[in-house]
């Protein structure tokens, strides 16, 4: 059992080292001075706020740490960014945080955001601390704007939360692209949300019979292949069982799994969402014994036995989503499990050992080629083309004279080719 173990913890660590590989891509960096940089950087999609940059110099392998506030713009695989001081609401946003209107706070400092449409009037987003999206509009030749948006508590009753989100940013826009009218009503209804406001700006650009010069790369789809192995911890526990059957409690066994994907992502805005197709392959065994106290001679021992074995297949298929952009992204995952279930194997019995002779008696199961439906559920963070996830799954089996409720949570770790 234990090189099984090794196995497993070697490999995890494989894909941890394989993981943290950096993802460098080439950029052209303009400092505050007015000094350009030709070279790469490691290229994080930062879905946060840069602090600062890993670059290497054209022709050289030293990395140097450039600082934002030293930074005037960059441009790295064809994503740029523009660096301004600039102020942002920094009230909180989640429900169980707001905050009244006369409490509302501010932040300023220089900040890199990312354009994601230059036009007549071009789109910036950017990202706080606490995964809160801001938007910023420019006219061309002229300053950056502050799309400014914001959500406040009007009332709580019991478990409801009434709040506002009053329409500044909405006022901003109709200031913004007044030369086109017939978009009142659209602005009067936009989300704050980064692909409403590129279509609202699209449609204004085909207002003057203009076109983006540029647009965000769309992030591309398609399928990958990856690998998956980890540490799975299954727990048996029971709703019903026979008449006269020994009852035993406390029961898990942890052992190593190992398994294969397929996951096919989503282009442009919806890059962020993945359909994964798995199979995942488990063989647990979980054994206990209490031993009985027999009064009647120190000669014998008795104990309660159990014994529990299964091989299974499981076949997945589930959606999973990046819940927070960082330099390692949070994912989050859930899918469907049917359990093609190669040999399982039960059984509960009482053993009596008297001067050298065994005697059994009890219940013994022996389902071959059943099979059986879960759902599971997981978090992960993803480093590079690895990841760590941390996956848990229920089963509920009906027998003819018992209920097998199977709970299984693991610690998996995927290479993505």
């Amino acid at each position: 059992m234990l090189p099984r173990y090794y196995f497993t913890l070697i490999f995890l660590l494989l894909t941890v080292g394989l993981a943290a590989q950096s993802n460098w891509q080439s950029a052209v960096i303009t400092t505050s001075d007015g000094e350009q940089l030709v070279g790469k950087i490691d290229d994080r999609r930062w879905g946060f706020r840069i602090r600062q940059l890993r670059f290497r110099p054209a022709g050289s392998q030293e990395v140097q740490r450039l600082f934002i506030p030293d930074l005037k713009s960059f441009t790295v695989a064809n994503r740029q960014y523009v660096v301004q001081d600039l102020t942002v609401n920094s009230s909180p946003r989640a429900t169980r945080e707001l905050v009244k209107p006369e409490r509302k706070s501010v932040e300023q400092s220089p900040k890199a955001i990312m354009l994601l449409l230059e036009g007549p009037v071009s789109l910036y987003s950017y990202v706080d601390e606490q995964s809160n999206t801001h938007f910023f509009a420019q006219k061309r030749g002229g300053e950056i704007t502050y799309l400014e948006f914001g959500r406040y508590l009007l009332d709580q009753e019991y478990s409801k939360t009434y709040y506002t989100e009053p329409d500044v940013f909405r006022d901003q826009l109709i200031d913004l692209l007044r030369d086109c009218p017939k978009l009142e009503l659209e602005i009067s209804r936009v989300k704050y949300r980064q692909e409403p406001l590129i279509k609202l700006f699209e449609r204004y650009y085909a207002c003057s019979n203009e076109r983006a010069t540029y647009e965000l790369p769309r992030t591309e789809g398609g399928w990958s292949f990856g690998i998956d192995a980890g540490v799975v911890r299954s727990t048996p526990d029971y709703g019903e069982i026979a008449p006269g059957a020994i009852f035993f409690s406390g029961l898990s066994s942890t052992d190593p799994a190992a398994g294969a994907h397929l996951t096919y992502r989503f282009s442009g805005l919806s890059g962020d969402v993945a359909v994964r197709l798995g199979v995942w392959y488990e063989s647990f065994e979980v054994t206990k014994s209490v031993p009985l106290t027999e009064d009647s001679s120190p000669n014998i021992r008795s104990s309660q036995e159990y014994f529990f074995n299964e091989r299974s297949i499981h076949f997945q298929l589930g959606p999973e989503a990046i819940l927070v952009r960082s330099r390692f992204p949070v994912v989050l995952e859930t899918a469907a499990h049917y359990h093609r279930i190669l040999d399982y194997r039960e059984s509960r019995f009482n053993q009596r050992i008297e001067n050298g002779m065994i005697t059994s008696t009890g219940l013994a199961y022996d389902f071959a080629n059943t099979n059986a439906f879960s759902l599971s559920f997981g978090a992960g963070v993803i480093i590079g083309p690895g990841r760590i996830t941390l996956r848990a799954s229920a089963t509920r089996r009906v027998y003819d004279t018992f209920v097998l409720n199977l709970y299984r949570v693991g610690i998996i770790g995927s290479y993505e080719f």
